[in-house]
């Protein structure tokens, strides 16, 4: 394994033990069983490290979605949607606390770039709709791409923070995407998506839910611990 690759997988075993991203530079290494400087000459700063997850995070979406089931691209937009969902909700251990990272933290060097990098990859499945004259003429790509990007992170805001659990996670995402492209369809695609909107209106959970405050307490604990 190429010290590039052992240091993120180092990094994601010290995320999903200790319950977060507090770590050091030092237990990283140690973790990697390299020397102090290689993380710094390969990623530049800790912030690197966890940037190069999160990209590995898009790029696992991308190859998840090659395996489209759906038939016209409009639902292959929301096919995206809920396979981005099913990536981040089938190791929460590991992507509630990165996504809390990327959440909180103010940076003018990695985070622009991977946010660029997300809404690329929004436009360039919005485009395919659009190709296929499945949206109206009024529809602007970059604006509905910005959108369900918007509404996705919003969501996986709610999860992060446990008001949403995994199913809701996932229903949530769908439901605000579908609402959005039915808006911009055109009318021989409307009806199939309303049939959709209402199956995901039967998965949305009643209301948002209260955090454990147990659960947390452990997390920070952990995360102490580990600083």
């Amino acid at each position: 394994m190429q010290r590039r690759e052992r240091i993120l997988e180092a990094a994601r075993r010290l995320i999903r033990s200790t319950g977060g991203t507090a770590f050091s530079m030092r237990a990283l290494a140690g973790a990697a069983e390299v020397s102090l400087a290689t993380p710094y000459n390969l990623f530049g700063s800790k912030g690197g490290v966890l940037y190069a997850l999160l990209n590995a995070s898009l790029e696992r979406v991308d190859r998840a979605a090659h395996t489209f089931s759906s038939s016209t691209p409009v639902e292959r937009v929301l096919e995206v949607v809920g396979i981005a969902a099913d990536v981040y909700a089938r190791d929460a251990a590991f992507y509630r606390p990165l996504m809390q990272f990327l959440f909180g933290a103010r940076d003018g060097e990695h985070r622009p770039r991977f946010i660029e990098q997300g809404l690329r990859r929004w436009t360039r499945t919005v485009q395919a709709a659009v190709r296929h004259d499945l949206l109206t003429p009024s529809a602007d790509v970059g604006l509905l791409a910005r959108q369900l990007m918007i509404n996705f992170i919003g969501v996986l805001d709610l999860w992060i923070h446990e008001e949403l659990d995994e199913d809701a996670f996932r229903a949530q995402s769908l439901y605000g995407a579908t609402l959005l492209v039915l808006a911009k369809a055109r009318p021989e695609a409307r009806a199939r998506l309303i049939e959709r909107l209402r199956a995901i209106e039967r998965r949305l959970p009643p209301e948002l839910a209260s955090p454990d405050p147990g659960a947390r307490d452990t997390r920070l604990t952990k995360r102490e611990s580990a600083a």
